[in-house]
């Protein structure tokens, strides 16, 4: 763990520890169970129409108490606003304000924000309840802003939207049934602790093009995609959050970032993800139905610094800069290869991950007498090649993956003797040469059976292929080959 991320995380507990709770609030978000329009709400609101505030003497005319200083900052607190606009609107300031302990709505599903701050740093909203709103709240060009103990329901857009706006923090807040729960759009040293984010559509949390952030201490609970995505976020801190069922993504995605820090989560049903992020480090993680997968063009993006995480309570095995090994597979869960030559692994079982084997930038890796089967949810590889040569795959068994294996630029491999049953793909090689596919037996495809795409010299022999949905042979641009006696 790097030096300033341990300082920071004392810190954010020390936060955390101080973190104010209202009790009417998080009442609201336990009882939720979807949009609720005709909810009750606490007789000490007060009804008020919107509010506008467009720079700071507008806050004194406007009649609202304190002097907009650190100690003494602008309040607006207690009221129950209703519309179908935006029903606070901060903009063009530079004093100290306070939204605190607000009811805001709309009579129907509003396009607009909930909450805007425009051009107004030094703001802070607390203990707030949103609703019937496109996105929540939003801050844009306002570092920094503080979000406490809010909770957004039913936003089509965003729960809370930091955009543009630096060093922004948001604490203890609850987001359901948001499209995106809470999302950091360009906006460096966000801070997203301790938040709670349930039924999301696209993701639970976003950073991108966000660097130097902290997502920490949050539990997000079925998203049907992503449920924390960071995308050109160097240098993000992704710790101690709790993530479980992502339907159709990653629960843990990570894509172009560099120096992330990834330790201490615990993540159920979808899988732990970098694309071309080279340079992590991966600690302490719990994977659970799932694995993690690791890709990326360019060696670097596979390298990164990996230890005590495990795959369905098993160690999971990674090994970079390896060579001359073999693999006593009873004590992992998964095994990622980068960078490794003469290498066998056999003689095993891997159970529900994403990816049973992963072998890139590698060559002479052998992979014999394994079985891979994802019983709890489909796959996306049983083992997955890319940029490795003199790779061997023998008396596999690989059962209920999108493809059974992949292959992408592996020159001379060998894929024999293995049987792919109900996955999508059997087995799926593209832009590779001189490789062997010969005497495997390939049942039940939702797709094609065997799929092979710009080769050159393939020898392609002896395989049983039958009960595909699509093709049993699907072969494009391949010339010099020997593909005879399949069936």
């Amino acid at each position: 763990m790097r030096q300033g991320t341990i300082f920071l995380l004392g810190l954010i507990f020390l936060l955390l520890l101080a973190a104010p709770v209202n009790d009417t609030t998080m009442q609201l978000a336990e009882e939720d169970n979807g949009i609720n329009n005709s909810r009750d709400f606490s007789t000490s609101y007060t009804s008020h129409a919107t509010i506008s505030i467009n720079g700071d003497a507008a806050f004194a005319s406007a009649g609202f108490p304190g002097y907009g200083n650190s100690t003494h900052p602008y309040i607006i607190e207690g009221y129950f606003i209703e519309s179908s606009s935006e029903c606070i609107r901060i903009q063009s300031t530079t004093v100290y304000y306070v939204i605190r302990d607000c009811y805001i709505s709309s009579p129907s599903f509003s396009a607009n924000y909930g909450i805007i701050l425009l051009s107004a740093p030094n703001g802070a909203v607390e203990d707030t309840y949103i609703e019937n709103h496109d996105t929540g709240m939003v801050s844009r060009l306002s570092n920094p802003t503080t979000v406490v103990n809010v909770t957004v329901v039913g936003a089509a857009s965003r729960g809370i939207y930091f955009w543009d706006s630096d060093n922004s923090v948001v604490n203890n807040s609850n987001l359901i049934s948001c499209d995106i729960g809470i999302d950091s759009f360009s906006s460096v040293n966000s801070v997203i602790f301790n938040n709670t984010v349930i039924d999301s559509i696209s993701r639970g949390i976003s950073a991108s093009s966000s660097t130097d952030s902290m997502i920490l201490n949050n539990s997000i609970n079925t998203s049907w995609d992503y449920g924390i995505y960071v995308a050109s976020s160097d240098g993000t801190c992704i710790a101690y959050n709790t993530v479980t069922d992502c339907i159709e993504m990653q629960c843990i995605r990570i894509a172009n970032s560099e120096n992330i820090e990834l330790f201490g989560n615990y993540v159920e049903m979808n899988e732990i993800s970098l694309e071309n992020s080279p340079n992590a480090i991966i600690e302490n993680n719990t994977v659970i139905n799932s694995g993690f997968f690791i890709t990326g063009s360019g060696l670097t993006n596979w390298l990164h610094s990996v230890s005590g995480n495990t795959v369905n309570g098993l160690q999971f095995g990674y090994f970079n800069n390896t060579s001359n090994l073999e693999i006593d597979l009873a004590q992992y869960g998964q095994l990622i290869f980068a960078n490794c030559s003469n290498i066998t692994a056999k003689d095993g079982a891997f159970s529900n991950t994403g990816c049973g084997v992963e072998v890139g930038y590698c060559d002479n890796v052998t992979i014999r007498n394994i079985t891979i089967i994802d019983a709890y949810d489909r796959g996306l590889h049983g083992v997955f090649g890319y940029l490795s040569d003199f790779c061997t795959i023998d008396d596999v068994t690989i059962g209920n993956y999108t493809n059974g294996v992949s292959c992408f630029y592996c020159d001379n491999a060998t894929i024999t003797q293995s049987t792919f049953l109900d996955n999508y793909n059997g087995i799926k090689i593209e832009n590779s040469e001189d490789y062997e596919v010969s005497g495997n037996e390939v049942n039940s495809c939702e797709n094609d059976g065997i799929y092979l795409d710009t080769a050159t010299n393939a020898t392609v022999i002896g395989n049983q292929v039958y009960d595909t949905n699509d093709y049993a042979f699907n072969i494009f641009t391949v010339s010099e080959s020997n593909i005879t006696g399949n069936f």
